[in-house]
């Protein structure tokens, strides 16, 4: 595969054609007609990278080059031993005569390492980085969880230290965080936080969470001040979460 060295006229810099900045001018789907993803010196098909992609465990860019080392050597010696099967029918015509190098089958050429291997599958995410960004910071649940903390604010230094008292998360059902705001007093700041949830729901229309798990604030007079959080999502339910209430129902007990 060969490509084209691409000059700037004013810096003179050189770049290959399928350079990220030059393949972002391209059309979508002219892209995906393009069936291998290209490194600085390898070109591996698409379908070799896609199996990179399911990162479990034992997963590895290792494992990989083992299965295409024992693919590639099973279809190099399948022809070559028909090749050899098929030479020695006519061995009889060649008897007395030199047999030529160039009769010998052609050398077994190995598989990339697993290093070149994983050089790729980074060239490849780097050239989707804006979709994986996006598709990170559009994920959303059904069950939110707020809980505040003191811990993490032990951990500030310098001019910042003493400077908060509290630090609230709110996380989904998958443990991934949506927000975190530190405030300087308990209840105080949030409303910017829980509004911002909102916001964001709404633009990218997303439905409304069903549930609300809270460390306090979950029912009696509190219960509305978890409720008067979130004005817009009338529906949602508030509820104390199993790990606090365990705490709760020891030190009552």
């Amino acid at each position: 595969m060969g490509t084209d060295n691409l000059e700037c006229g004013k810096c003179h810099k050189k770049s290959p054609a399928w350079n990220l900045a030059i393949l972002r001018q391209l059309d979508p789907a002219q892209r995906l007609m393009f069936p291998a993803v290209v490194s600085y010196k390898l070109a591996m098909d698409s379908s070799i990278v896609d199996e990179m992609r399911d990162r479990a465990l034992g997963n590895t860019p290792t494992m990989l080059q083992r299965k295409l080392q024992e693919g590639h050597c099973e279809k190099y010696i399948a022809p070559v031993i028909r090749y050899q099967v098929t030479l020695g029918k006519f061995a009889a015509q060649f008897i007395g005569r030199p047999v030529s190098a160039a009769k010998a089958p052609p050398p077994y050429r190995p598989v990339p390492t697993a290093r070149c291997l994983l050089d790729v599958y980074v060239s490849d995410v780097h050239s989707r980085l804006d979709e994986l960004k996006a598709k990170v910071t559009s994920t959303f649940g059904t069950i939110l969880k707020m809980d505040s903390t003191k811990r993490v604010l032990k951990k500030l230094a310098g001019d910042a230290a003493g400077t908060a008292a509290l630090s609230t998360n709110v996380g989904i059902e998958q443990g991934q965080e949506l927000m975190s705001v530190l405030t300087a007093s308990e209840a105080k700041g949030l409303w910017n936080m829980t509004d911002g949830l909102m916001k964001r729901y709404e633009s990218t229309g997303m439905t409304e969470p069903l549930l609300l798990y809270v460390d306090r604030d979950c029912c009696g007079k509190l219960h509305m001040e978890a409720k008067n959080l979130f004005p817009k999502w009338k529906e949602m339910v508030v509820r104390l979460d199993i790990w606090h209430f365990m705490r709760l129902l020891a030190s009552c007990v």
